[in-house]
């Protein structure tokens, strides 16, 4: 592990502040994810491994092995007790993050997985990959429970709704789909980007929902009327990840123009803009659950922990 916040000065950009850089190998760092306490930070590397990181000392506490290829997505179990992995080998496994070790390994998609989400009570696991369907599973027993089927081309991104019966997902073919993950039915196809949606996400209250696309823009939406609210510009290439603030009041993105940008989702408006750390495409963005640490991801094979004002 190499811990660059000792090596560095502070970089402040918009008064948010980075305090610590993470380094991953040399090897592009592709997802990250916070554990539902904040304790642990998951990063997912090209190299085909996952870190567990304890984001308070920067040390690195573990790394999963068993992924033959790159990982490309991560996330945390609600009660926090499991670890899920997504890669380009089309397996997804569920590790112990405690101990690092995989506890189940889940196999069906054709190719690669692109990203993985649980819902609010951890029984459902949604998948997304090389395929023109989303994929729900029983995360307990291993178990497709059904395939998800409507997009013409492969879907990038899923998401679950924090209050509702309800699952978007993001496809290559510019849209955005919503289902009911337990009936496995359609309910709506959102469409307005102009090229490949990346990732979807939730507002933590449900109220909107936010898509970035390789159009580089991201935009809000009311998942229950479909309309769109906002499109925010300001990236100059594709945003790659999304994440809302835990309060809802932030809503972060992380695109190949090696920047993330912070803004008010319902307002519309750019608020900050967190440059001059990473040197190559951010890849994904997670904000701790207590709100006050954000995590970059990036190719340039960093994590870089920014600290509000």
């Amino acid at each position: 592990m190499r811990d660059e916040s000792q090596s560095r000065e502070p970089v402040v950009t918009d008064d948010w502040t980075c305090i610590c850089v993470l380094a991953a190998d040399n090897d592009s760092v592709l997802a990250v994810a916070f554990h539902p306490a904040g304790t642990l930070l998951a990063a997912a590397s090209r190299d085909g491994k996952v870190r567990i990181w304890d984001p308070a000392s920067g040390e690195c506490l573990r790394t999963l092995t068993g992924h033959t290829d790159a990982v490309w997505s991560v996330a945390f179990h609600p009660g926090g007790n499991r670890l899920a992995s997504a890669s380009r080998d089309g397996t997804v496994r569920i590790w112990d993050p405690a101990s690092g070790k995989c506890r189940r390994k889940f196999e069906g998609h054709p190719n690669g997985v692109f990203s993985i989400a649980f819902d609010p009570t951890g029984q459902l696991l949604a998948t997304a990959g090389c395929e023109r369907a989303v994929r729900v599973w029983d995360p307990a027993s291993g178990r497709c429970l059904r395939v998800l089927g409507k997009h013409s081309e492969w879907v990038y991104g899923v998401a679950f709704h924090p209050r509702e019966t309800m699952l978007a997902s993001a496809s290559e073919d510019n849209t955005i789909g919503l289902w009911d993950p337990e009936s496995g039915g359609c309910l709506r196809i959102l469409s307005g980007h102009t090229l490949p949606v990346t990732a979807v996400a939730f507002h933590p209250e449900g109220t909107v929902l936010a898509s970035a696309s390789e159009d580089t823009t991201v935009r809000i939406w009311d998942p229950e009327s479909g309309d769109c609210l906002h499109t925010l510009w300001g990236h100059t290439d594709l945003v790659r990840s999304i994440a809302f603030h835990p309060a809802g009041a932030l809503l972060a993105s992380a695109s190949s123009d090696a920047t993330v940008r912070l803004w008010d989702p319902l307002g519309g408006e750019g608020l900050a803009t967190l440059a001059g750390v990473h040197m190559d495409a951010v890849t994904s963005v997670a904000f701790h659950p207590e709100g006050g640490l954000l995590a970059s991801a990036s190719s340039d094979a960093t994590v870089c922990l920014w600290r509000s004002p």
